[in-house]
């Protein structure tokens, strides 16, 4: 990985600690996500984890498409969440960091909220995931509160 040099030793040792955690025998289906100043080392980053993988008796696949982050989609059907293998490597201030994903939204409940509400001027057309966010934003703002 020519952006992260010294983080090719950690990534194997991360990779390991991950196999062991999962809840898979056999084929192990697994995605990559990662976040921060190294996005062109995910090819590098997969590449790793596919030979470390192998060395643990499992037959590796990675979900991931074109060498690029997950959609929730792909995770959803592939029931990553479920066997614990939709992993992050997050990159902040210098630091790594490693996670293993517990939740993905859920979009085949915002499409149904979306495409089954009724459409007229009166209601609004706000679209329900971005009503959500603006939500979820206004409460965690110190500066704005829905209360009076």
């Amino acid at each position: 990985m020519e952006c992260l040099p010294s983080f090719s030793g950690e990534l194997a040792e991360y990779i390991q600690a991950l196999v062991s955690m999962s809840a898979q025998d056999g084929k192990f289906h697994y995605g990559f996500n990662t976040f921060g100043k190294f996005p062109h080392a995910l090819k590098s980053i997969l590449k790793t984890s596919k030979t470390v993988i192998k060395e643990h008796g499992y037959n590796p696949r990675f979900i991931n498409k074109d060498e690029s982050n997950l959609s929730s989609a792909s995770i959803i059907h592939e029931k990553l969440i479920e066997k614990r293998s939709d992993f992050n490597l997050i990159e902040c201030d210098g630091k790594f960091f490693g996670a293993v994903s517990v939740w993905v939204q859920d979009i085949a409940s915002y499409s149904q909220r979306d495409y089954d509400k009724l459409r007229d001027m009166h209601t609004g057309m706000l679209p329900p995931k971005l009503a959500q966010m603006m939500i979820n934003f206004s409460k965690s703002s110190p500066y704005f509160s829905l209360e009076k």
